[in-house]
């Protein structure tokens, strides 16, 4: 997971100055603190929820998808809600890998 907090934090910090923004501005487009954005910066994502990255990346125009790290088995009987709540327990487990895709537009 190392290595993925390094390039989150790498596009967030290389988007921010290419947008011309501040930690602050960034912080305030994302409704998040700014010590929150000084942190993802620095590579140190691990108490960061997932829906706070997704707002930081989302105010910097940048996509980030979470994937997997094997294929899980088809649950066909399970709703969508229990799926992502299912997805999203593996994900702070530390099961899983986050991926910086691109930027949008």
């Amino acid at each position: 997971m190392y290595d993925v907090a390094l390039r989150m934090a790498d596009a967030v910090y290389h988007q921010r100055t290419r947008l011309g923004l501040s930690q602050r501005e960034l912080a305030e487009r994302a409704d998040v603190s700014r010590h929150t954005v000084v942190n993802i910066e620095a590579g140190r994502t691990g108490g960061i929820r997932l829906d706070t990255l997704y707002k930081v990346f989302d105010a910097l125009g940048l996509q980030i998808s979470v994937f997997p790290k094997q294929e899980l088995p088809s649950r066909p009987s399970e709703d969508a809600a229990a799926a992502r709540e299912r997805f999203r327990s593996r994900f702070t487990a530390g099961g899983d890998e986050l991926a910086v895709l691109k930027a949008r537009g």
